[in-house]
């Protein structure tokens, strides 16, 4: 998906204020779908419940536990690389419950030293997983 930087180059994470970053992350994240009743927006959104039951996870991935920034062979882990993976652990674990994924929760915590350009790679890489339409992330 490709959309306008929602900050300039360089820019990091505490630089800006959560709507900000918002705005960086949101436009690579799918967000709407059938399942989406109120998409994202003041820390909340609303999600149907098909056959009114909810499974839900939030699998946090560490850094240098569960992923390393650079790799001993030198590779640069991306945002990308890593919304992919947090994607395909938390899809797992809703897949083991014998659920089906209709959307996705993400919460973040990051060093402010993280460029922004990194977050919204992570929320491209989420999509990046390989879900059908409408299949809703938010």
């Amino acid at each position: 998906m490709t959309h306008e930087p929602a900050a300039p180059p360089g820019t990091t994470v505490s630089q800006l204020s959560e709507t900000e970053l918002l705005d960086a992350f949101l436009p690579g994240a799918t967000t709407d779908g059938p399942h989406v009743l109120v998409g994202p927006g003041d820390d909340c959104a609303v999600i149907a419940a098909p056959g009114e039951r909810v499974v839900v996870t939030t699998d946090t991935l560490t850094v240098d536990q569960d992923f390393a920034i650079v790799w001993p062979c030198g590779y640069r882990t991306t945002g990308a690389d890593v919304g992919h993976k947090c994607a395909a652990q938390n899809l797992a674990d809703i897949a083991a419950m014998g659920a089906v994924p209709t959307a996705m929760v993400v919460s973040l915590t990051l060093p402010g030293d993280t460029q922004v350009a990194w977050v919204s790679e992570f929320a491209a890489g989420t999509v990046r997983h390989g879900h059908g339409p409408g299949q809703a992330r938010g």
